[in-house]
């Protein structure tokens, strides 16, 4: 939802257009779309040969009709002619340097790279008004993986993980909130946190709501990759859970030496409860994040500009 409507919100700041003309829809059911002029591929892990083809399909395989930006891989292996219309592209820019290069090193000239599209959007996340810090209150995000039986040995040990930063926590008088992002979020928070006195919110489908709810803790203990991205953008310290290679990758690129616990880290359910015992919040430079949130402003600014030409000229 964050990435949909931080898209659609740097569209508006970009064109001459009403609200009423930009249109917000997922992949998943483009078969019903209209045949628009152009398509920009707003962010997220949404790339797979299946969803390259489904896009081709739909601009009538003129490639210079679609920008992606703020993009990852979903499968490594992207076919030939997947390959082929990524690299004609009016712009193709991954979110993280390391999904570039993989595209570049096969050939792609045109892949570059940018900040998540969510730094782009934090002055409509944050349009609701002041956000008020709550004194000895920590966020928590829970992601499904923890209650995932497949998950064997990691969700165990990511599930102690959790309950030991709560327990540490509510020992030193801080009262505990659940935050989710998805609904699966906050089953698995029920759970995860069954028998300890936290407070589980009800999943809400407004980032701005979201974005409120994990801005106004004193600290935050993110999991999703947006919820960490929402702590960056609201200055909120955290001690992160990096739960998917892409939380890594955001770090490496942005805030290279951070420490952080992550699946990268997981050993023993003994380990992951001497970490939450002994991790310190981070705190991200402010200055930092908001020359991210720069960069996509000008990164977007751009691939519309560059859309628009081509189908004006197409």
């Amino acid at each position: 939802m964050a990435l949909g409507y931080t898209a659609k919100h740097l569209l508006l700041q970009n064109l001459p257009l009403r609200e009423s003309q930009v249109g917000l829809q997922t992949l998943y059911n483009l078969s019903r779309w209209k045949k628009p002029k152009a398509i920009l591929v707003g962010g997220g892990a949404v790339l797979t040969s299946e969803t390259i083809r489904m896009i081709s399909d739909h601009v009538s395989n003129d490639p210079r009709k679609v920008a992606f930006v703020g993009v990852d891989l979903l499968e490594r292996d992207i076919d030939a002619s997947a390959l082929d219309f990524l690299g004609r592209a009016s712009s193709l820019l991954m979110r993280s340097s390391e999904e570039a290069l993989h595209l570049r090193s096969l050939g792609l000239t045109n892949a570059g790279s940018m900040p998540d599209l969510v730094f782009g959007g934090h002055a409509f996340l944050a349009s609701r008004g002041v956000i008020r810090r709550r004194s000895h209150v920590l966020g928590v995000n829970v992601v499904p993986q923890a209650i995932d039986e497949a998950g064997g040995a990691y969700a165990k040990h990511y599930s102690a993980f959790l309950r030991a930063v709560v327990r540490r926590h509510l020992c030193d008088g801080w009262s505990v909130i659940h935050v989710p992002f998805t609904p699966q979020d906050h089953h698995a928070a029920k759970v995860v946190f069954a028998g300890l006195p936290v407070t589980l919110q009800r999943y809400v489908d407004s980032p701005s709501v979201v974005f409120r709810q994990t801005s106004s803790v004193e600290r935050f203990v993110p999991s999703r990759y947006h919820s960490l991205v929402f702590a960056m953008l609201s200055s909120t310290p955290v001690i992160p859970f990096l739960y998917a290679s892409k939380c890594y990758r955001l770090l490496a690129d942005y805030f290279p030496g951070t420490a952080a616990f992550g699946v990268g880290s997981i050993a023993e359910a003994l380990e992951c409860a001497k970490a939450a015992s002994e991790l310190e919040p981070l705190s991200f430079n402010r200055e930092r994040v908001e020359r991210m949130t720069a960069a996509v402003q000008t990164k977007v600014q751009s691939a519309v500009r560059s859309l628009a030409q081509e189908v004006r000229l197409g």
